[in-house]
């Protein structure tokens, strides 16, 4: 099925004005909470212009909003492989991982978002905050979800 924004175009036959066109109307669709209008935009652009991190950054952000964790971590992942240093994609990351309850993995998202954002050319207290208190509630969330899959065995004499 063709959508009306999807036009018959053969992969790169956009031109750049066009592609930032597209890519500012995904951005305000996302701004309006029109998330999966937000995401076939973006899905539109990454098949005409596949090696744009920013691309799959927004992506994730308009499947995160959708509560689609595991797109959005996948496109994430493809962000940060494309080269994409923010310290925001890795707490992203970190906020899927703490949906799909993979709390281990959530917190090493959330240190490498942190070790960015203290470092990186957009060093952010604010950002750096958020980090360190959701590290914190990972830490706990962890700890109980460890507790709840080996409940301590009690002996004969605290029964």
């Amino acid at each position: 099925m063709t959508h009306a924004l999807e036009p018959d175009l053969e992969a790169g036959s956009l031109d750049s004005a066009t592609m930032h066109d597209l890519f500012t109307l995904a951005v305000r669709l996302y701004t309006h909470q029109m998330y999966p209008q937000s995401a076939r935009v973006m899905q539109f652009l990454l098949r005409h212009d596949p090696a744009r991190p920013h691309y799959h950054r927004a992506l994730g952000k308009a499947f995160h909003a959708q509560g689609q964790h595991e797109q959005a971590l996948q496109a994430y992942a493809r962000a940060v492989k494309l080269g994409m240093p923010d310290a925001d994609v890795h707490f992203y990351i970190g906020q899927c991982l703490i949906f799909m309850r993979r709390y281990d993995l959530a917190a090493q998202a959330l240190e490498r978002c942190m070790a960015l954002a203290r470092s990186g050319p957009q060093a952010g207290d604010a950002l750096l905050q958020r980090a360190r208190m959701l590290f914190d509630r990972v830490q706990v969330m962890a700890s109980r979800a460890a507790r709840a899959v080996n409940p301590p065995v009690l002996s004969k004499e605290t029964r």
